[in-house]
């Protein structure tokens, strides 16, 4: 088979002289890359970037595109409508003159009255983590010791930057980790998961993986959306078990290839509040 193959690309090059052979090589092979290398190295799928041409090109249709926006403008007036009033009057040049102390505190007493639903009566879920009337007075009292300290100048502030570390030692030991790991204090969620994707980007690209992946499933938390879109990496979501609507470990297990460098796992997860099984999909390969 080889050979019949050489043999018939012979006969259809004979004619051609060396250097356009090599140049249409050349050109061939530079074709393929470029084909192979927007099919397979892209933060999106194939069939996800097709699925969203798709799309864009239907909502890009006159019929259609006035639709779209009719309904878009609705949905922004009615959050506009949720969150300001007629009545609202807007600060949105700087002051020329110093404020005095007590219009300050007016104002601010006027923001805190803003707020129209209660928070503070425990019946929300995901907006504030305690509203314990002893913590919040014992926070009041510590937080204004530290608050002006800046912990990127440990070497001045001490005191702060041990806070710190007593805090980092104690998630590393809550968690078993080894002598050789470390921890490090973020500001929230997102810059949480952020940097654990980008972590593990980092390792991958050190193992020789330029085009590295993330397995999740769709009932994970939409930072790591943005940490992959931020990173450039390839996120693969899979659905949840219709029967647990926990991860579906089956379809993780599935996506596994040699480009996978972190699989996603919640406890609990972003819609439900529940735990995915995360002994197996640690075990998964």
């Amino acid at each position: 088979m080889p050979e019949m193959i050489r043999d018939r690309v012979n006969e259809v090059l004979e004619e051609n002289d060396s250097s356009s052979v090599i140049l249409s090589t050349a050109l061939s092979s530079y074709a393929i890359w470029k084909l192979y290398t927007w099919v397979y190295h892209h933060e999106l799928s194939l069939s996800q970037r097709l699925r969203l041409g798709f799309f864009e090109f239907v909502k890009s249709l006159p019929i259609i595109s006035g639709k779209v926006k009719e309904q878009v403008d609705a949905e922004k007036a009615e959050m506009a409508k949720n969150l300001t009033t007629a009545a609202d009057k807007w600060i949105s040049q700087i002051p020329a003159d110093e404020m005095k102390d007590e219009d300050l505190i007016k104002l601010m007493k006027e923001y805190i009255d803003y707020d129209k639903i209660d928070w503070r009566g425990g019946r929300l879920s995901g907006t504030t983590f305690e509203s314990n009337a002893e913590i919040t007075k014992l926070c009041a009292l510590i937080y204004p010791q530290f608050m002006l300290q800046n912990p990127l100048h440990a070497d001045l502030h001490k005191g702060l930057r041990k806070i710190e570390a007593e805090a980092l030692s104690q998630v590393l030991n809550l968690y078993n980790a080894p002598k050789t790991g470390c921890a490090l204090m973020t500001g929230g969620g997102s810059e949480s998961l952020g940097l654990a994707v980008l972590a593990a980007r980092n390792r991958a690209h050190s193992r020789g993986i330029r085009w590295p992946e993330v397995i999740m499933c769709r009932t994970a938390h939409s930072s790591i959306d943005k940490a992959c879109h931020y990173f450039r990496i390839k996120l693969i979501k899979v659905d949840y078990d219709y029967s647990s609507w926990t991860a579906n470990v089956k379809q993780m297990a599935a996506q596994i290839n040699r480009n996978t460098c972190l699989i996603i796992a919640s406890a609990p997860d972003y819609p439900h509040g529940l735990i995915d099984d995360i002994q197996a999909i640690s075990t998964s390969q």
